[in-house]
């Protein structure tokens, strides 16, 4: 059996704060950016978009963690209505 103080510190990711979120989000809303951690500047991996469905609303929501430091955040894009707005 492993004790906790063993563990590798990956298994459980940490969150950044919300201004570092505020950031990621900042950087994720342009397709054409590279996401990067604001914490170690390293860029981040971007998991594989999922689909969910509220209130008739389409969304895509994505994993972005970072492979050094290990902070994570799910992102929502903004909903598929089929309308300009």
């Amino acid at each position: 059996m492993v004790s906790q103080d063993e563990w590798p510190s990956s298994d459980t990711p940490t969150v950044f704060s919300r201004e570092e979120a505020a950031q990621v989000r900042a950087m994720a809303s342009n397709p054409d950016n590279v996401v990067v951690c604001p914490r170690c500047d390293e860029a981040l991996t971007v998991g594989p978009g999922v689909y969910h469905q509220r209130h008739g609303k389409r969304y895509m929501i994505r994993a972005l963690a970072c492979p050094v430091c290990h902070r994570c955040l799910s992102i929502k894009d903004m909903p598929e209505t089929g309308e300009q707005g």
